[in-house]
């Protein structure tokens, strides 16, 4: 199920926030933070030129926000070495996604941004 209509402002609204707060405006030609939703997710990821081709940008994903309507809940996920996704302990879920927004920028483990 994807997120209704009335939701998409506000939640693009602060997700834009989010990713601009994140990026560094010294380095903005090196790397930027965007994200994309897909049904009832929001996929985290920075930009920056290919290593072999300057030219070319390369996307790595870096966090995923679920949202489940059935419970009201918010989880969040990891890219693992792996590059699957995997549930973040100890702050997996939430009842909104403003406090796991707040997980991922202070990246305590440095899971998000190494």
């Amino acid at each position: 199920m994807t997120f209704r209509n009335d939701e998409l402002p506000l939640l693009e609204a602060n997700l834009r926030d989010f990713c601009d707060r994140l990026d560094n405006p010294d380095f903005i030609d090196k790397v930027r933070h965007d994200y994309r939703i897909e049904d009832q997710s929001v996929i985290f990821f920075d930009v920056r030129p290919h290593w072999k081709n300057p030219k070319q940008k390369m996307e790595t994903e870096i966090a995923k926000l679920r949202f489940f309507r059935s419970r009201g809940e918010w989880q969040l996920y990891w890219m693992r070495q792996d590059l699957k996704w995997h549930s973040y302990e100890p702050h997996s879920t939430e009842k909104g996604y403003m406090p796991l927004l707040q997980v991922i920028e202070e990246d305590e483990y440095c899971c998000f941004f190494g």
